[in-house]
């Protein structure tokens, strides 16, 4: 036992330094790029691709950034794969289970959000109108293709396999944690996290990431259909309340009955993997990692 500890501390540790280290290189890295892309189309007279500038520099960027992340591997490889991944096929069950939970979570917390500006005019989210302007094609895949299969193959391939060793609850939820703390709001930060979850749980379930990537597609491919449904803003706002208020309804029977349980890999978290956690996060470069990370959503939320 103390021995486990000692080395949840010590991967903390490496974790912390390592997710500083990279979000200060994809930070930084994408501030400037998108900088030299924006002068360079605009001297070349490609000003419509601007809408796109900030996700084709963000996208650039994390793969760049992919290489710590390509090190890491390396260097810890023997760990990531000491306790091979089960290879089963993905029942539609399963499937439909899964993408249908992210879906209604997804709308609860948009439903929350549309409250929370109503009645506060508070927003937890980062306002994204320049991306409707955005050609569709080019939004679907810089938005919904990219991010399922490069995050996937990093936050699940990589960060679940390294912590999976301390159980797979332990692994799931800072490795969800974590990437939900890299998006930096609120609002992402709550859904990611969720949903960084229910990938990890089809990942164990499966051992194959092509599963998590095509729940993560399907999501993000929510966001660009949103975008460009051809509705009135009222529209949208009205069909987003109905599905939230749909979700929550069913989400609050789903939990009242408890009849699905998901083998109680993801419903009930044991004391030893809720200590392991905090263990984890109270590790000084894991905690100033997570605090910065909330300290920019609360910045984000208030300028």
């Amino acid at each position: 036992m103390v021995n486990e500890r000692k080395e949840i501390k010590r991967k903390a540790r490496r974790l912390g330094f390592f997710l500083m280290s990279h979000q200060l290189f994809f930070q930084i890295g994408s501030a400037i790029l998108l900088v030299i892309l924006t002068a360079a189309l605009s001297l070349a007279g490609m000003t419509y691709l601007e809408d796109a500038m900030l996700c084709i520099a963000s996208d650039v960027m994390q793969l760049v950034a992919g290489v710590f992340f390509l090190v890491f591997y390396l260097v810890n490889r023997k760990k990531i794969r000491q306790i091979p991944m089960n290879k089963k096929k993905c029942s539609g069950s399963l499937f439909g289970k899964s993408i249908l939970a992210i879906f209604a979570v997804n709308m609860i917390l948009s439903l929350i959000e549309m409250v929370l500006v109503m009645f506060t005019g508070f927003s937890l989210s980062v306002p994204m109108d320049e991306m409707t302007n955005m050609n569709p094609v080019l939004m679907f895949v810089l938005v919904a293709v990219f991010p399922a299969i490069v995050e996937e193959l990093l936050y699940r391939g990589v960060l679940y396999r390294y912590l999976r060793g301390h159980g797979v609850q332990f692994a799931a939820i800072v490795s969800s944690a974590i990437f939900g703390l890299i998006h930096m709001n609120f609002l992402q930060f709550f859904f990611a996290s969720f949903m960084g979850v229910v990938c990890c749980y089809i990942y164990e379930a499966t051992g194959k990431l092509r599963y998590s990537m095509l729940l993560h597609l399907l999501n993000n491919s929510v966001l660009v259909l949103f975008s460009f449904l051809p509705l009135s803003d009222m529209a949208n706002v009205v069909i987003q309340i109905v599905l939230g208020i749909l979700s929550l309804i069913v989400a609050v029977v789903f939990l009242a009955r408890r009849k699905v349980r998901w083998g109680g890999l993801m419903t009930d978290i044991g004391k030893e993997t809720k200590r392991n956690c905090l263990y984890f996060f109270t590790s000084i470069p894991m905690l100033v990692f997570a605090l910065a990370c909330l300290a920019v959503c609360v910045y984000m939320s208030f300028s």
